[in-house]
C-alpha cells in the first residue's frame, strides 16, 4: 500500500495509481458517447514500461479477477472461455472470446461487445512519457426494458453503477500489474 497521497477519484491499496479518465478524443468509444441513455466510462493507469495492445488484453483476460467473470459467464450462459480462445483473438485469428464478439480493432485499441449487444468493453494503449497509458472502460448501451419484460433491470443498472466503477478499477490494476516493474 502506498502512502503518497492520493489525487480525488483515486481508489487506495490495490488501485493507488488507477484512475477515472476523460475519454481522449481519437478513442473509438466515442462513436457512442453523448447517445440518449448511453453510458460510457474510461479508466487508466500509467506503467513504466511499453505495453502491446495485445499484452495488455492477454493481462485483462488472463487474470484472475477475470477468470471468476469467465466462470460465471460460463455457468449462467453457456459461453465458455479459455487461454486458446484469447490467444486467437489476440493472433486475430478469430473475432469471438466468451461471450463476446469484437466490434472494432486498430492497432492501439479494441472495443469487443457482449452477445446480446447491451455492454461494450474497450481497450486502449498509448505512449506516455517512456511507459504506457493503459485504458479501459464499458459502454453500457439503452436497452428497451418494457419491450423484453425487463422492467426491474435499469433499476438494478442503475444501482450497480457504483460497483461496477469499482470492479473496472480492480480489474485494470490487476491487468497492469505484470508491466509496473
Amino acid at each position: 500500500m502506498s502512502l503518497r497521497p492520493v489525487r480525488e477519484n483515486t481508489v487506495r491499496c490495490v488501485m493507488t495509481y488507477v484512475r477515472k479518465a476523460d475519454i481522449p478524443a481519437a478513442a473509438l468509444v466515442n462513436s457512442y458517447s453523448g447517445k440518449p441513455e448511453t453510458r460510457v466510462d474510461s479508466y487508466e493507469i500509467d506503467v513504466p514500461n511499453r505495453v502491446s495492445l495485445e499484452a495488455f488484453i492477454g493481462s485483462f483476460y488472463r487474470g484472475r479477477l477475470f477468470r471468476i467473470e469467465r466462470w460465471i459467464i460460463q455457468t449462467l450462459t453457456g459461453h465458455a472461455s479459455s487461454d486458446a480462445q484469447i490467444e486467437a483473438l489476440l493472433c486475430g485469428k478469430a473475432e469471438k472470446f466468451s461471450a463476446w464478439t469484437l466490434e472494432v480493432r486498430r492497432r492501439d485499441q479494441m472495443i469487443m461487445c457482449d452477445y446480446q449487444s447491451r455492454t461494450c468493453s474497450w481497450f486502449m494503449v498509448e505512449p506516455r512519457n517512456g511507459g504506457t497509458c493503459l485504458r479501459f472502460g464499458s459502454v453500457i448501451k439503452p436497452t428497451d426494458y418494457a419491450g423484453r419484460s425487463e422492467w426491474l433491470s435499469k433499476p438494478v443498472i442503475v444501482l450497480l453503477l457504483p460497483l461496477h466503477g469499482l470492479y473496472s478499477r480492480l480489474l485494470l490494476s490487476q491487468a497492469a500489474k505484470p508491466f509496473r516493474t
